[in-house]
């Protein structure tokens, strides 16, 4: 997630987004991560691919504010 958190802070949001979908390959059970990648898509005015990874993150028990937001 740092690498993630690194590319969305230099604004390189597209580069977040294919990062963020390769790494829930590797980690397909990290509710924040399926948030983070999420945003990303809402970010890029991709809200219907967001929809699908909103709803997982909640069902893989996202919490707290993340929960709020998604």
């Amino acid at each position: 997630m740092k690498q993630l958190e690194t590319l969305k802070a230099e604004g390189r949001i597209e580069e977040a987004r294919q990062h963020g979908l390769l790494q829930l390959i590797a980690h397909p059970r990290h509710a924040g991560l399926h948030y983070e990648v999420a945003c990303l898509h809402d970010n890029l005015g991709r809200e219907a691919q967001a929809i699908p990874l909103y709803q997982q993150a909640i069902a893989l028990g996202l919490t707290d504010e993340s929960l709020r937001g998604a």
